[in-house]
């Protein structure tokens, strides 16, 4: 009789594990493909705001000019700085844009 109830003992660990390990494999691709739908979604809004990047026209405007040094120029724009500041002003554009909406049509 305990050699029944070890054997079955044995074989319902056994299940427990293969179930644990399915769940952890359908959590994990689960996760994986959230994260890249999420990093599609960031990239396409740094796509966006690249091919409308005004401060690094700026910037290369005022290096033309000689109102900028090169080197302080190609810093800023190496960095990122450009960018960082036209996501910024985006952000701000649409939670403007999205503040002039009125509340009566927003309210459930």
């Amino acid at each position: 009789m305990q050699a029944i109830l070890d054997f079955l003992n044995g074989f319902v660990g056994i299940l427990y594990n293969i179930l644990a390990w399915l769940l952890h494999a359908v959590g994990w691709l689960l996760i994986q493909i959230i994260g890249a739908i999420v990093l599609g979604a960031l990239l396409l809004v740094y796509a966006i705001v690249s091919a409308i990047d005004v401060a690094s026209w700026v910037v290369n405007l005022a290096v033309g000019w000689g109102l900028l040094s090169p080197d302080i120029g190609y810093f800023i724009t190496a960095t990122g700085f450009t960018t960082g500041l036209s996501m910024l002003g985006f952000a701000f554009t649409v939670r403007f844009t999205l503040n002039l909406i009125p509340s009566w049509a927003t309210r459930v």
